[in-house]
């Protein structure tokens, strides 16, 4: 029996763990302030007439919270591949 393979390190993988509820928690709130007081980029590419407070957000809501966390995206999808590369070996025994 070969020895077992310890798994990659997935540091921000763990951080993102350990904020995912405050983050689905905080998603209906940025639902309300995209609803009632936010435009989208495409309406301001297109120089429509934008009424006064309104307040830009990018409509994914995963950058805006992992901003909020400290959270590296890329750092996060490239332990999520690390993983997954390491399952492939398994996966075939």
């Amino acid at each position: 029996m070969p020895p077992k393979r310890e798994p990659p390190p997935t540091p921000e993988l763990d951080r993102r763990r350990t904020y995912l509820d405050e983050a689905r928690a905080l998603t209906p709130f940025l639902e309300f302030l995209r609803d009632k007081y936010a435009f989208d980029y495409d309406r301001r590419a297109r120089n429509e007439h934008l009424p006064a407070g309104l307040i830009q957000l990018p409509g994914d809501f995963e950058q805006i919270l992992a901003d909020y966390f400290e959270i590296d995206l890329e750092r996060v999808e490239a332990e999520r591949e690390a993983l997954l590369e390491w399952l492939q070996p398994e996966a075939a025994e």
